[in-house]
Parts: C-alpha cells; sequence; structure tokens
C-alpha cells in the first residue's frame, strides 16, 4: 500500500508539471547578456542613451564574478572598470526584446542576474523584480508568468549605480533558464517513468 501510495503521488506530481511546460507558451529570443565578443556592443542588449559593451574578463572590477561560457557582463563603458557617477547616482537601463509565439496567459519566463549596484526588472513596462543589495557577487534569481503580450515584449533592467568618487564601476550580467522543449518533455517522461521503476525494484528487494 506504501508502495501504491507512493507511486500514485510521484505521478501526479510528475504529469502535473509535465502540463504545464507542455502548455507554456514558447518563448524565442531570449539571449544571455555578452554575445558580440569583447569590448563590442552586445548584439541582443541596447543601452537606453549609450552603448552596451561586452565586458573583458581583463577589465573587470576584481569584486564582481568572472565571465564565462553561459554569459558575460555588459558596461556602458568599453573598459568595465570605469569608475562613474562621482556625484550623483547614475542610472542605465538596459534592454532586450523578444517575439512571443502563443498564449501569453500561459508564457513563462525565469533567469538571474548579477549588478552592480542595484536593479529593477520590468517587463512591458511592469515592474517584476527588484534588489537593494550588491550583486555583483552572487547570483539573484527573478521569474514571471504576467504582463506577456502577443508578439513584440520588452525586458529592462534598470541598473542604479550609487554615486561614489572612485573605484565605481557598474554593470549587469543576466542568464535565462532554457526553455522545455518537446524532445525534453519526452526526455523528462521517459526519466520519470524509469525513476518509477527504480523504486519499484527497490520496494520489491
Amino acid at each position: 500500500m506504501k508502495l501504491r501510495n507512493s507511486v500514485l503521488s510521484f505521478v501526479s506530481f510528475f504529469f502535473l508539471t509535465m502540463s504545464f511546460y507542455s502548455n507554456a507558451a514558447l518563448i524565442t529570443g531570449l539571449y544571455n547578456t555578452g554575445q558580440g565578443g569583447e569590448n563590442n556592443p552586445d548584439l541582443n542588449y541596447s543601452l537606453l542613451f549609450g552603448t552596451a559593451y561586452v565586458s573583458s574578463n581583463v577589465d573587470l572590477n576584481p569584486s564582481w564574478d568572472k565571465n564565462d561560457l553561459s554569459s558575460s557582463w555588459i558596461t556602458p563603458f568599453k573598459n568595465a572598470n570605469t569608475s562613474a557617477d562621482p556625484v550623483t547616482n547614475g542610472n542605465y537601463i538596459y534592454m532586450t526584446g523578444f517575439d512571443l509565439t502563443g498564449d501569453p496567459a500561459t508564457a513563462f519566463l525565469e533567469g538571474q542576474f548579477e549588478s552592480d549596484n542595484f536593479v529593477s526588472i520590468y517587463l512591458n513596462g511592469v515592474e517584476i523584480a527588484s534588489s537593494t543589495k550588491n550583486d555583483y557577487k552572487n547570483w539573484t534569481d527573478f521569474s514571471t508568468n504576467a504582463n506577456f503580450k502577443s508578439g513584440i515584449n520588452i525586458l529592462a533592467f534598470d541598473v542604479v549605480n550609487v554615486a561614489q568618487a572612485s573605484g565605481n564601476p557598474t554593470g549587469l550580467r543576466v542568464r535565462f533558464c532554457d526553455p522545455v522543449s518537446e524532445p525534453d518533455s519526452y526526455l523528462m517522461i521517459m526519466s520519470g517513468i524509469g525513476l518509477l521503476g527504480f523504486i519499484a525494484r527497490r520496494k520489491v528487494v
């Protein structure tokens, strides 16, 4: 009876999760920061009233996490360690867009960011996440299943750089969780079935 209840609970949870993913609208065109080559403009992010440059590890502030193959910092300057905003706080709004196919009511995105200093994230003008601490050493999660629309959507990251006389770089780093495509869904189903068999064998033995 315990095995039967365990299996039924697992099956219910598993297929409820798979139902969510299989009905989710596909989001294409969301990219991590850092594409375009070091010290060049990012191919997918723009900076309001400026240029979003892909940083080089050579120029990064020593306090920041290093760039890796998944994503890189973007900054308003070719040299990422350039000190900015000595007197008043600076605002740097980075924007990227994506084309949403499917039903906006079922869309979902999730990702992580690091920033120097604080950041507020907006989807189509509606705030979906914010941070009030320096996040240049630790990833912070964000996600939303609301405020999508059919067609082009705009995701904006409003970074506030707190004024400081010197040694005051600013930047943003973003990476997204990959959506679950149909082949991935099938793989998850087969993995789930295999796990059920493993559980059953352990109980029997």
